[in-house]
């Protein structure tokens, strides 16, 4: 499949939170035939301090990247209300689309301060770059946008 570039980016990443990210994670290597890249527990800042992020997984499914976040319950955040109840053991959260360059990044946020769309959330890696904007009431999920530096 041939991907495109809309005014967000290059699809890449289907985002999802989980109450369980080792359940989870396990569903969707076993269930899904995923491979996971990454399981990060007690996810912090560069500094080491606590952020609204318990745990953080990557996986692969061809050529989509999915993420799954365990967001720690105690602290206010925009991954709280995707939360699953009952019996799912994930909740759609985003879809992420990648920015190639930083040039791209600055176009990309630009068109979105202009568009009068919200910024949810943004913030910065020393390797990445991400925003969160607020398409819930037009897609019924967040749109996120990253920027990965080449390491």
């Amino acid at each position: 499949m041939k991907q495109t570039v809309d005014p967000f980016g290059i699809f890449f990443q289907l985002g999802y939170v989980a109450r369980d990210i080792r359940g989870a994670v396990a569903m969707l290597e076993t269930r899904m035939g995923a491979r996971r890249i990454d399981l990060i527990s007690d996810f912090a800042d560069p500094a080491g301090n606590a952020v609204a992020i318990r745990s953080l997984a990557h996986l692969s499914m061809g050529d989509v990247e999915i993420e799954i976040i365990q967001p720690r319950l105690n602290w206010p955040s925009i991954y709280l209300d995707a939360l699953p109840i009952g019996g799912a053991m994930i909740g759609l959260h985003h879809l992420g689309y990648m920015q190639s360059d930083m040039p791209s990044w600055e176009a990309a946020m630009r068109t979105i301060r202009a568009s009068g769309m919200d910024i949810a959330m943004e913030g910065d890696t020393p390797n990445a770059r991400f925003a969160y904007v607020d398409t819930r009431l037009l897609v019924g999920h967040f749109t996120e946008m990253v920027y990965r530096a080449s390491r």
